[in-house]
């Protein structure tokens, strides 16, 4: 089926236009639910490795700025609706049944949100991992352990101290074909085809004091999105309106059909030369 919407961000944007949340944060919030959604599954490929869709975004600003409402509508009422938890079956009671709706009950999307500890993530990436036949040849089997981190209190999960923790962060960004995770107590855990999505808010000084010490040295900071809103607060109002039950059965639609997308992709032509460009620079 073709897509509700021309472009699912800017529908995002649209539906929560008449809402106390910056314009900034409402556009990342729909981006990062995109990249979510694409997972390991698409990429752009380079000459000694692929450019994956996930990213590491930090929504900032000072209290106030309903930096964690931003994610209401991207995740908790559309992304949320086509996950299951890592691990689950079809045959089990805590599988998500509504993706059969979607068309994802073969491919589901995984994500987990708020306090989870390092070893959990670990663990469930591990849960989540999966064989794509779509993508597999007869000599090279593709694995998809694509999830989605989302934290509303980047210090509920990050501290300065987290030195094992950026190092697993910074590897799961780059999504490499298998990864091997040893716990103190439960053995080795090997994730094949790990690629980790993650958005999180935060304060500029819950940013500073939770990015751990050497994130800049051992290439954490180079990963992270900074999302930076230094405007006013927006005023609350009772008469604000809500995002209609459409919307929200459209985006659901939408992004199941952008989650349905597989393989190597292309760049439209104007995307390629403003991309290259930044890249040579």
């Amino acid at each position: 089926m073709s897509r509700v919407y021309p472009d699912y961000i800017e529908a995002c944007v649209n539906a929560t236009a008449r809402s106390p949340i910056p314009k900034l944060f409402r556009r990342w919030s729909a981006i990062s639910s995109v990249a979510g959604a694409l997972g390991r599954r698409v990429w752009f490929p380079m000459p000694n490795y692929d450019i994956r869709s996930n990213i590491f975004v930090v929504l900032i600003a000072g209290p106030g700025r309903n930096k964690s409402v931003s994610l209401n509508l991207p995740y908790s009422k559309v992304f949320s609706k086509l996950t299951t938890p890592p691990g689950s079956q079809p045959d089990h009671s805590t599988y998500n049944t509504g993706l059969e709706e979607y068309g994802l009950m073969k491919y589901p999307l995984y994500s987990i949100q708020d306090r989870i500890t390092p070893e959990k993530l670990a663990v469930d990436m591990f849960k989540s991992s999966r064989l794509d036949t779509r993508l597999s040849t007869p000599s090279d089997n593709f694995y998809d352990s694509s999830l989605t981190l989302v934290t509303s209190e980047i210090g509920t999960f990050l501290s300065r101290n987290e030195r094992y923790l950026q190092m697993f962060l910074t590897d799961m960004w780059d999504s490499k074909d298998e990864y091997s995770h040893k716990t103190k107590t439960a053995g080795e855990y090997v994730i094949k085809g790990p690629c980790l999505n993650w958005i999180a808010c935060s304060t500029p000084e819950q940013f500073v004091d939770n990015l751990p010490e050497d994130a800049r040295s051992q290439g954490l900071l180079s990963r992270i999105i900074p999302v930076f809103y230094d405007g006013e607060k927006i005023p609350q109002s009772l008469l604000q309106d809500r995002v209609s039950n459409v919307d929200v059965i459209n985006l659901r639609h939408d992004l199941s059909e952008i989650a349905k997308m597989y393989g190597p992709m292309t760049l439209d032509e104007k995307a390629f030369d403003t991309i290259n460009q930044d890249i040579e620079a």
